[in-house]
């Protein structure tokens, strides 16, 4: 599987990004994609095996957290879909798309890494080899 780890010392974002706040539901790093849990309005890590995990097929539920939660009722600082961030040195290539991966709090680089079930989610595209726009794309289409 073609899963992308961010390293959470790397994720900066852009000095103009869009950013929110809110709580977290669990440990998680920064670089890490979330989802909004509608029963607890709290902030877990996200996948591509339930419509709940992947945001229920909504913008507003989907996020990329940009400072580690070290425990679940943490605040979190959230990046806001359509803006920039940096992730590392030259871990994705310029152009390329990213899924929701069906592992926790991942992106994956190829659709073909989905299974029987998932939802199909772009969460982000590369503008350089370091650097992401979050800009999620809910398809619709349950692979």
């Amino acid at each position: 599987m073609a899963t992308i780890t961010i390293t959470n010392t790397n994720v900066v974002p852009a000095n103009s990004a869009g950013v929110s706040t809110g709580t977290s539901g669990e440990t998680f790093t920064a670089g890490t994609f979330v989802y909004l849990k509608q029963s607890d309005n709290r902030w877990y890590k996200a996948d591509c095996t339930t419509l709940e995990k992947s945001g229920s097929r909504s913008s507003n539920r989907i996020r990329l957290a940009l400072n580690d939660s070290l425990a679940a009722g943490q605040p979190v600082t959230l990046l806001e879909p359509g803006n920039q961030v940096t992730i590392g040195s030259a871990i994705v290539t310029r152009g390329v798309f990213f899924y929701l991966s069906p592992t926790s709090g991942k992106m994956c680089t190829v659709f073909a890494d989905l299974s029987s079930g998932h939802e199909s989610l772009i969460v982000a595209y590369a503008v350089s080899t370091d650097a992401i726009v979050f800009n999620p794309i809910f398809s619709g289409v349950v692979v």
